[in-house]
């Protein structure tokens, strides 16, 4: 019988699983038949048992990691989902430790990955354990995707807390802002910008944002210095001064408040600048 995929299309299994030998790595993919298959029985009973008879790795992508917790594979276990999603799994399997922020974990043998897209990162770390390093960049190549993402990186960027309704007059001003990070930003000159007195801005700014005006460029230019430094060989005293933090030192404080590392730790542990192009 065709099974319906979410996107429409169907395909025909040729094989069922519960004669299929045991496999060596086991992906439990994620979407909206993932409650269907965690109230299923005979798919949870053939799980746990193809991790007892001795599958080397499981791993889930976005709410698969809700079967694998209902197999009680995750029970002690750090795992993450996506993060519209962490909180119910938490309520739901309080015996898992849940990261609502991770792109992907490994504890183990277990490995859990956020969304869609961070199952790429976290096959790509796959086939890396492997295969090496080099095979795993040709893949890389081979699917225009960049390698290598972490899985320590976080799921989301801070700014998407920090963003206005587009309908807001605030909206417009803070793609200006991202457009102007280099220079220096007063409340007096973003707010004549806006054609909006400097009180009234600051007042609207923080209605719409629950955020300072202040929060919000230092948020941004951090963002902005997180994306050089994974992503460029520019010097920690180039960037810093191109996204309007001035002199390195300063970037190296903020750093140390929001990420707990410095500059320099983060470029070595999240660096992507072995990517499609050498």
């Amino acid at each position: 019988m065709p099974l319906a995929l979410t996107g429409g299309l169907q395909v025909i299994a040729h094989y069922d699983f519960s004669t299929m030998p045991t496999p060596d790595t086991l992906i439990i993919p994620g979407g909206q038949g993932a409650p269907f298959v965690v109230q299923n029985s005979n798919t949870i009973d053939w799980l746990t048992q193809a991790a007892k008879k001795g599958t080397r790795r499981l791993a889930s992508t976005c709410t698969g990691a809700f079967i694998l917790a209902k197999a009680g594979l995750l029970d002690n276990r750090e795992a993450t989902t996506h993060w519209q999603y962490a909180h119910t799994l938490r309520k739901n399997y309080p015996s898992v430790k849940v990261n609502d922020d991770a792109i992907f974990i490994k504890d183990e043998n277990i490995y859990s990955s956020a969304g869609v897209t961070s199952g790429i990162d976290l096959a790509l770390s796959l086939v890396e354990e492997d295969w090496g390093q080099a095979l795993a960049l040709a893949v890389a190549k081979q699917v225009v995707v960049f390698f290598r993402r972490s899985g320590g990186q976080s799921q989301y960027s801070p700014l998407l807390h920090m963003q206005a309704p587009q309908e807001s007059r605030i909206y417009a001003s803070q793609q200006w802002i991202l457009k102007h990070l280099s220079e220096t930003l007063p409340l007096e000159k973003i707010a004549a910008h806006a054609a909006i007195s400097p009180r009234h801005f600051a007042r609207l700014f923080k209605r719409d944002t629950g955020h300072t005006v202040g929060e919000f460029i230092t948020c941004a230019r951090l963002d902005a210095a997180r994306s050089l430094l994974t992503s460029s060989s520019l010097p920690i005293a180039k960037i810093s001064e191109q996204v309007g933090l001035g002199h390195s030192e300063n970037m190296r404080r903020l750093f140390t408040q929001y990420f707990k590392t410095n500059p320099s730790q983060y470029r070595q542990h999240f660096s992507a600048q072995t990517s499609l192009v050498e």
